[in-house]
């Protein structure tokens, strides 16, 4: 055959799997040799590599002997593969196009709200936020997809940067895969970080900030590199510089903590503070450390950092998914906080609360005496 006819078969299999079709076989048709077989591959693989995927290595095939004596070869057949055929370890793989946590997601849902529309629900989600007074939920008025949710999100945390507040990095939600079962969807959601909401570690927390806060135990990581395209599990770890036992303080601006998953996504997942300990470069093994959370000294949560999808660098995978789909690039010295290992509690005056993990050491702080 010649290059042009090899060149179109290998179009014919690129087709078919990009649009997830079946085709017929080739060779009824088209008479090609082996080699002409391992170069329509590699003219396939080509197209994709033209898309932007990477290559990252080969797959080997007939590695049993007696499937070698069966189709007449007597040596091996091999494939080439692209960071597109990644998947995550330990996360599900789709068998259908299901709503997605986050912009780029292959579907969203319903809404059709103008721009102007979605600013005024950011405005009101803003001032509710600086005046420390619950609000209604946004949705039973106002029917605006997931997609939608974070421009919402984004538009409330942009009249934060337009106040001075800088950004520092992004937190992770629903890194428990029941409560992604729960909510209907296929990945994590995300919020965004200013220095604002840093608080000291050790230093007493002014409740009064806050409308009905709640603390969760969390491992915050910081960025050596941009994180600039979607990572895999292998390289997540060379994109962090160290990581440390972290708190966050959630408080949703929904009256009662009550809310849908468009509702608690526009309100930037709850976000209001956080709490980071001492950083470790020491991090290659905390997929399955003990955590412990305490009130005055009594463990009020205990749990693992297994529960943050089995692993807590799966978050970073999934966080640097979720940038490349809204097509922003997470700076280096950034923060990520990785989702909780355990239920939150609700904060009240006079506490002293510390969390626990093993092999990255303790985080603290304190909460102010009732006025």
């Amino acid at each position: 055959m010649s290059p042009a006819s090899l060149e179109q078969l290998a179009a014919r299999l690129d087709d078919a799997a990009r649009e997830r079709r079946e085709v017929d076989p080739l060779t009824p048709q088209h008479a090609f040799s082996l080699e002409q077989a391992y170069l329509i591959q590699r003219a396939s693989i080509a197209r994709r590599h033209a898309r932007g995927e990477r290559a990252v290595g080969i797959k080997l095939g007939f590695t049993s002997r007696a499937k070698m004596v069966q189709m007449g070869v007597d040596s091996l057949i091999w494939g080439l593969l692209t960071d597109a055929m990644l998947r995550e370890e330990g996360a599900a793989v789709e068998h259908d196009r299901r709503r997605r946590a986050g912009p780029g997601g292959a579907t969203q849902t319903g809404g059709g709200m103008s721009p102007a529309s979605l600013e005024q629900l950011a405005a009101r989600l803003d001032d509710a936020a600086r005046e420390r007074r619950e609000v209604d939920p946004l949705t039973p008025q106002h029917a605006f997809s997931l997609e939608q949710a974070y421009l919402i999100q984004r538009a409330s945390i942009a009249r934060r940067h337009a106040r001075g507040e800088r950004a520092v990095g992004i937190k992770l939600g629903f890194t428990s895969r029941a409560k992604m079962v729960q909510m209907g969807v296929d990945s994590l959601i995300w919020g965004l970080l200013t220095d604002a909401m840093l608080r000291e570690e050790g230093a007493a927390v002014d409740l009064g900030d806050f409308i009905h806060p709640r603390v969760e135990p969390e491992i915050c990581y910081l960025t050596r590199r941009p994180i600039d395209r979607p990572l895999t599990l292998l390289e997540a770890g060379s994109y962090l510089e160290a990581a440390a036992p972290a708190m966050e303080i959630i408080d949703s601006r929904y009256r009662n903590f009550k809310f849908t998953l468009e509702d608690v996504v526009a309100d930037n997942c709850s976000s209001s503070a956080l709490v980071v300990g001492a950083f470790t470069s020491d991090f290659a093994s905390l997929a399955n450390r003990g955590v412990a959370m305490r009130f005055d000294g009594q463990p009020v949560q205990l749990g693992s950092t297994g529960a943050i999808l089995g692993n807590p660098l799966r978050s970073v995978v999934q966080a640097s998914r979720l940038l490349a789909g809204s097509g922003l690039v997470l700076p280096a010295g950034s923060l990520i906080m990785a989702g909780a290992a355990t239920a939150a509690e609700a904060l009240r005056p006079g506490l002293h609360v510390s969390t626990d993990i093993g092999g990255l050491g303790r985080v603290e702080f304190f909460t102010g005496a009732a006025q």
